[in-house]
């Protein structure tokens, strides 16, 4: 049923391949990574996740997960490019307006939060840009459950500080283990909001650059919006230094008119 193009390679991560391939008649996209690199803990943390089989229009659809004696397949269904390929300008296709896409990606984070999830690893290279010009979050082979004593689906330590809120990155003193635990559904929102912001810009990142200075201008909240960037108003109050000022999701949409 699962037919992987070990030849056709979309996207490559810190210790996975993302391959071309079909799941049924299906075209689908194929996450491979070592089964050594899943946590231990799978069965009995994680397929309770993956039970409610996450089903919303900017939610990349996980079909399956299957193992053989050395690693283990995620199948998606397959999009066409990412945002980090969008903002590098190696994606010239179409991709939504700047308010349907605000709409999309909020909508689908508050949809993963309100189903018991935090993302924990938001980045442009996890949206992804479906056929349909819809942004869909993705990176689900990563994700945990928001759950009291949740652990991560996978040993990989590499995330993005990039868009990492300044909580987390403070934590310099903690394992990957002990900073897990320091997500909140508020990390979530303040990645999104440096998400959006290079979507609004094409690239243009609100703590500066060059890159390496990204992570300390977000601890020191030293942040500024390029002149012509729509919906500052919203992106501003995402990204906020203390999470408990950030801006609830439901209310982003409520000001939206969802």
């Amino acid at each position: 049923m699962l037919q992987l193009i070990r030849t056709d390679v979309i996207g490559r991560g810190p210790v996975s391949v993302v391959f071309s391939g079909t799941f049924g008649t299906q075209p689908a996209a194929v996450k491979r990574f070592l089964l050594h690199d899943v946590h231990p803990d799978w069965k009995n943390k994680v397929d309770e996740c993956f039970e409610k089989m996450l089903v919303h229009p900017n939610v990349v659809s996980v079909k399956s997960v299957h193992d053989d004696d050395d690693f283990r397949y995620v199948v998606m269904e397959r999009c066409l490019a990412n945002l980090s390929d969008y903002c590098r300008n190696e994606y010239d296709g179409p991709v939504s307006s700047h308010h349907d896409g605000l709409v999309q990606l909020v909508s689908g984070l508050n949809y993963i939060h309100s189903q018991g999830f935090i993302h924990r690893r938001l980045n442009t290279p996890n949206i992804l840009i479906s056929s349909s010009q819809q942004f869909k979050i993705a990176d689900f082979g990563m994700t945990d459950c928001k759950s009291e004593g949740s652990t991560s689906l996978s040993t990989i330590k590499q995330r993005s500080a990039s868009t990492e809120a300044p909580e987390l990155l403070q934590l310099l003193e903690l394992s990957e283990g002990e900073k897990e635990l320091h997500h909140t559904t508020a990390s979530d929102t303040f990645s999104l909001g440096c998400i959006l912001a290079l979507f609004f810009t094409r690239g243009s990142h609100p703590f500066g650059s060059p890159r390496f200075r990204v992570p300390v201008n977000i601890i020191q909240n030293n942040y500024n919006f390029q002149a012509d960037m729509p919906y500052t108003h919203i992106v501003d109050q995402m990204i906020k230094k203390l999470p408990q000022k950030r801006i609830p999701l439901d209310k982003i949409l409520s000001m939206l008119k969802v």
